[in-house]
């Protein structure tokens, strides 16, 4: 099975529910930012880097994979729906990647709502040949214990998490 991980990649012309909460509810002012994993939710970027000292925007599935952003990059990383996307086996490589990318935190948002598909690894296997997966606090908090997630944030059909360098 071959997942299409660009298909994981939605165009919004309005800013996502996390990120909104995000913006309007985190002190940004004055600190950088890096929006892991933003596919072509410019919308988020924008937003993002209206209330802060800057924002990237960075997805290994653009259309530069070549480009590579270094250690230490931003203040906050936010990766909004990006972890849900992935199987187990490559979950716990981006997370760290992720971790690495900031100086301070991460702010990681997960889906909570259910989707249909076939049932593979812990999650499905959707018609668009993508992979979903759903959480519960409690099985975020239960998958990255080693990380010690803070839960911060419900949203109608997400989970935001904060995450500590």
């Amino acid at each position: 099975m071959i997942i299409n991980y660009a298909n994981t990649q939605m165009y919004r012309k309005v800013v996502s529910a996390p990120t909104r909460f995000i913006a309007e509810n985190l002190f940004l002012e004055g600190m950088t930012v890096l929006n892991f994993g933003s596919g072509r939710a410019f919308a988020d970027t924008d937003v993002l880097h209206t209330v802060s000292a800057g924002c990237q925007a960075y997805d290994p599935f653009s259309p530069r994979p070549w480009e590579q952003i270094p250690p230490n990059v931003a203040d906050v990383v936010v990766a909004t729906y990006v972890l849900n996307v992935l199987p187990p086996v490559i979950r716990e490589h981006v997370l760290q990647e992720i971790l690495a990318k900031t100086k301070h935190c991460a702010l990681i948002t997960v889906r909570t709502d259910k989707i249909r598909g076939d049932e593979w690894a812990d999650g499905v296997l959707t018609s668009k040949n993508t992979f979903q997966k759903y959480y519960t606090e409690q099985s975020f908090k239960e998958e990255f214990a080693a990380y010690n997630p803070y839960y911060w944030h419900r949203g109608p059909g997400f989970l935001t998490f904060i995450i500590w360098k």
